[in-house]
């Protein structure tokens, strides 16, 4: 599909796209945020390492997400998923 663009009509969509993004609000870290379900998360992923349990291999994608959530609300989600469009 992009072979059969020209660099004019290239140029002009990442320019559509770099204005749009432009339009986007930075979102603002949530006053006080709750950190209890990142503590809890990371206490049992080092509880069962240490214990020699099978651990989720998908953890650092989880508290990461969890982490994200906490500092920004659980509605950043929507505004990140709205850049992928």
């Amino acid at each position: 599909m992009l072979r059969r663009m020209t660099d004019e009509a290239l140029q002009a969509e990442l320019d559509r796209r770099k204005a749009e993004r432009e339009e986007v609000a930075m979102p603002q870290p949530v006053a006080n945020p709750d950190w209890s379900m990142v503590r809890q998360m990371a206490v049992s992923h080092v509880e069962r390492a240490l214990l020699g349990k099978e651990r989720n291999k998908n953890f650092d994608h989880f508290i990461s997400a969890e982490a994200i959530t906490t500092v920004y609300g659980a509605d950043i989600w929507d505004t990140l998923h709205a850049l992928r469009t």
